[in-house]
């Protein structure tokens, strides 16, 4: 690729976060419909964001590049293609797809956005450019793409399941459940479930989390953060039993008794919180995680010491896919839990991106 582009790139940056494409003949104005003019960040803060973000994303052009090409060497030709004419719009699509698959975002970012020039309403290049804002960590600017996306067309269970993880980062259960909703309409799918269950514990609705999770690892067992927040769940009801018999399904069970002992710690049960680390640490008296939360109590310290579940949306969130679904004995937003999050098990599964 042209080596000059790195140089370029702060002036790029600008142009594509104030018009949504380097065009210099036919610029997008205030006179244009709000449906053809270009995307912008929501405030001078998020702009700031954004220009840092693709600033630093730009600098791994050429890594993205050659790990695709290294993966799939046979991908090499569709690159040179893509790269020789930007109009070969069968070449720019497949590229597109595969390093989006690979997560490979700036490659794809650069491809949609050159996309957006000639058709500032394509749904799938608008749909894209909203999972990679998703996964930048920029969901206003996440969400308008994703509803322009729907608006022009992309009503595919995906696009739906897509604007609802948003919603879930944005700290919006209600409206996540109503675009998780639709997309149920026309297939039910484990990580869907897992996050619709996610959203309604982030709103206290214990009941229909229950119902969302318990269907959710009904039809896919393999989804650790599943049955973590159904642990979790569980232990908000009173079903202690039912919640310990969930985590054992995670991984090792010197894990599970430990993370039991977070939620009685979180349901202000220290006595039997104690126990439950006890008995972690009866089993793996090397246990570094058991042990500091087990101080932590016996020093009367306010808060245990607990290290983080890996976290994959598509993924439960496919999430985050995904994922997206964070598992914390207390619900909070799927971008950034506050609460104590439970023990990782290096040897447990993980629920799909």
């Amino acid at each position: 690729m042209n080596r000059l582009k790195p140089i370029l790139l702060p002036g790029c940056v600008m142009l594509l976060l104030t018009s949504g494409c380097v065009s210099h003949t036919v610029p997008l104005t205030s006179q244009l419909p709000p449906s053809q003019q270009a995307v912008k960040p929501s405030s001078l803060s998020d702009y700031i964001r954004g220009v840092y973000k693709l600033s630093a994303e730009a600098s791994r052009q050429t890594e993205q590049r050659e790990a695709l090409v290294a993966e799939a060497p046979e991908l090499e030709e569709l690159v040179a293609r893509a790269e020789q004419d930007p109009q070969d719009t069968e070449a720019r699509s497949r590229l597109v797809m595969e390093y989006m698959s690979r997560k490979l975002y700036w490659g794809a970012y650069e491809l949609l956005t050159n996309a957006l020039q000639t058709s500032v309403n394509d749904p799938d290049a608008n749909l894209n450019l909203a999972v990679i804002w998703d996964a930048w960590g920029l969901y206003d600017l996440a969400q308008q793409y994703a509803e322009r996306a729907i608006e022009n067309g992309a009503t595919t269970p995906n696009a739906y399941e897509t604007i609802g993880k948003i919603a879930l980062h944005r700290n919006h259960p209600e409206e996540a459940l109503l675009w998780y909703g639709r997309s149920l309409e026309s297939v039910r799918t484990a990580p869907v479930l897992a996050n619709i269950g996610y959203a309604h514990m982030l709103q206290s609705e214990w009941e229909s989390a229950k119902a969302s999770l318990e269907e959710a690892t009904q039809l896919d067992d393999s989804l650790e953060q599943a049955h973590n927040n159904l642990a979790i769940v569980l232990s908000k009801t009173g079903n202690e039993s039912g919640a310990l018999a969930h985590l054992l399904r995670t991984g090792r069970p010197a894990v599970a008794f430990n993370n039991m002992g977070v939620l009685y710690l979180q349901a202000q049960k220290p006595g039997d919180a104690q126990q439950y680390f006890e008995k972690a640490l009866r089993l793996e008296p090397d246990y570094e995680v058991a042990r500091r939360n087990l101080t932590a109590m016996e020093t009367v310290l306010p808060a245990p010491a607990i290290l983080q579940l890996p976290a994959n949306a598509n993924q439960a969130v496919a999430v985050p896919q995904a994922g997206d679904v964070r598992l914390a004995a207390e619900p909070q937003a799927p971008a950034e839990p506050k609460a104590p999050d439970f023990s990782r098990d290096e040897a447990g599964t993980s629920a799909g991106n």
